[in-house]
């Protein structure tokens, strides 16, 4: 019997061998597979690691909380949830690199309104009581949204002819549209649609850099390029804070197989499973630990969810991961933190 995952992974496979292929698959993660929707169980997810990575930054970074940061983010995505908390709490402006282009007005705008949903019933009290919003900065993303809602439905490609940060609830001319632009202007955000390997930025010139879900998308080789990037470009003292999840994707489809499934492949047999548009590297915490090892990145914490042997038994695994300890396999998420 064909399983859900295998019909995901064999159309993901054929949609990056075409033309426009992030594109396309923006479209099948939308409609078919229901995969870039931010719900509330999604939401929640990136919710927290925004207030994890505010808690690893004051933890580890002497400088004061009024001082505006410059912050990178590697991997932009659908929803600019990183950006939008820095810029609520007055932390930082945020450069963000992507090699795709998969952020409209409509999924910023969605994201604005996610923030104020839970913000207004309470579910963020906790999680951002160390790092509070500015009141003016909710009252320009509510004015945002609430504009978005009273226009047509096309009205999420709507942007103001006014750009001010300062701008305030009611303040958009009627007539007037969004623009990804604008709204990226807003919140301080500068996306970057290319390799973060030739960041071109200034050296020492990042204050804090952080990422959710994006290490075990990128193959070994690249990352280790990456790291070696943003070393270069972080300042003395400067802190980096990265969320890896290192469980099988199509787990998050297909409830039949388990987070460990894509170990019982070979090398040979994954490639031919694989795909370039949301590749699985499959590195286990092991590997991260030695690709900062050989960088000589200073790790300040490690924080894992150790997973679940029983479950890893279940599947028989291929080398490499056989040769490894079980409870280094099994652990299926993990944030890094490093400094300079």
């Amino acid at each position: 019997m064909i399983k859900k995952w295998h019909l995901k992974a064999v159309v993901q496979k054929i949609i990056s061998y075409l033309p426009g292929s992030s594109r396309l698959n923006y479209f099948f993660q939308r409609y078919v597979t229901k995969g870039v929707l931010l719900d509330d169980t999604h939401f929640g997810y990136k919710i927290q690691h925004a207030a994890d990575h505010l808690d690893h930054l004051k933890k580890y970074t002497p400088r004061s909380e009024q001082e505006e940061l410059t912050i990178l983010e590697l991997g932009l995505g659908w929803y600019p949830i990183i950006p939008t908390v820095f810029y609520l709490t007055g932390r930082g402006r945020t450069i963000s690199y992507d090699i795709y282009d998969w952020m409209t007005a409509q999924s910023m705008i969605k994201a604005f309104e996610k923030t104020l949903e839970w913000l207004d019933d309470g579910r963020l009290c906790d999680l951002f009581k160390e790092h509070p919003f500015i009141p003016e900065r909710v009252d320009t993303l509510r004015g945002i949204v609430d504009d978005s809602l009273l226009s047509k439905p096309s009205g999420y490609d709507r942007i103001p002819q006014s750009d001010s940060p300062n701008q305030t609830r009611g303040s958009k001319p009627p007539g007037d549209v969004w623009t990804r632009e604008s709204l990226n202007k807003i919140i301080g955000l500068t996306p970057k649609i290319q390799d973060a390997r030739q960041s071109g930025l200034a050296p020492a010139s990042i204050d804090f850099i952080c990422s959710n879900n994006t290490f075990e998308h990128v193959h070994a080789e690249v990352l280790s390029g990456i790291l070696a990037e943003f070393q270069r470009v972080l300042k003395p003292g400067g802190i980096s804070s990265h969320f890896i999840d290192m469980s099988d994707h199509f787990a998050h489809f297909d409830s039949s197989i388990t987070v460990y499934n894509f170990l019982q492949f070979s090398e040979r047999q994954w490639r031919r499973i694989d795909n370039n548009i949301q590749p699985q590297n499959r590195l286990r915490m092991p590997d991260y630990q030695a690709m900062y090892q050989a960088l000589e990145i200073p790790v300040l914490d490690t924080i894992v969810r150790p997973g679940n042997l029983d479950t890893l038994s279940s599947v028989s695994l291929a080398n490499p991961f056989r040769e490894l300890p079980a409870e280094q396999v099994a652990i299926t998420h993990a944030y890094m933190v490093s400094s300079r």
